[in-house]
């Protein structure tokens, strides 16, 4: 995906309502919001899989960074994973927002931060990974992704 996306079409709920912090850490909160994920949503067992391991990959890996959204009152809304190990782009790993205590544009302001984040690591481009389903492909085009067999 090019980088691209303007902060004028971010939700002003979300910009209201949540802050963004960089981590090289992933801990208690990221593994409740993980869990209350898993129990929410019916995801493929691959994906389940790779957000069970996240904890272990982002605590040993040196290129990754947690993109986190905290509400006012210091609760995990969304997280993203984002590898930074390829010299010319950017890897969007996983991420999961609250489904019990959404905040609307969460995932859209985690977005527009690991775009923000990729352009300062001088990274042309962000993978966006595979499709897990019709709804996660619908967000990355919304965002300007375009699939491509080629990788």
């Amino acid at each position: 995906m090019k980088q691209q996306k303007s902060k004028g079409r971010l939700s002003s709920t979300a910009l209201e309502k949540l802050s963004i912090e960089h981590s090289t850490e992933m801990g208690k909160a990221q593994g409740i919001l993980s869990a209350e994920f898993i129990e929410e949503v019916k995801l493929p067992i691959r994906v389940k899989n790779l957000l069970l391991k996240m904890l272990s990959f982002v605590n040993r890996s040196r290129d990754s960074v947690v993109l986190n959204a905290w509400d006012k009152n210091s609760n995990p809304a969304a997280f993203y994973v984002v590898d930074l190990s390829a010299r010319d782009f950017s890897t969007y790993v996983i991420g999961c927002r609250s489904k019990k205590c959404p905040i609307p544009g969460a995932s859209d302001l985690l977005f527009f931060e690991m775009i923000q984040m990729s352009k300062v690591y001088d990274k042309r481009y962000i993978h966006l990974g595979l499709r897990v389903n019709l709804g996660i492909e619908r967000f990355k085009k919304k965002w300007g992704g375009k699939p491509h067999a080629d990788i």
